[in-house]
């Protein structure tokens, strides 16, 4: 997850938005609904500023890997069909 969130981050000039749709992209082969892309954004944003304001120094990296970690875990990733 970490690996994938420093790849994601190496483009800076994506949004967030558009991380999102590479996340889903790189790791389930697939595109985000509009509320799963929302969601996601809202997360890594809020969670940025929790970690930053706890005195993280790279909140912005550990947030996406939170993020793709979590699409690592969701049951998308790992059903084989």
């Amino acid at each position: 997850a970490q690996a994938a969130a420093v790849r994601l981050l190496a483009d800076g000039d994506q949004g967030p938005d558009a991380r999102v749709e590479s996340m889903f992209e790189a790791i389930l082969n697939a595109r985000p609904s509009g509320p799963e892309r929302d969601e996601l954004v809202t997360f890594v944003q809020d969670t940025a500023r929790h970690l930053s304001a706890a005195g993280e120094e790279q909140a912005e990296l550990r947030a996406w890997a939170m993020a793709c970690h979590a699409l690592f875990a969701s049951s998308r990733f790992q059903l084989l069909e």
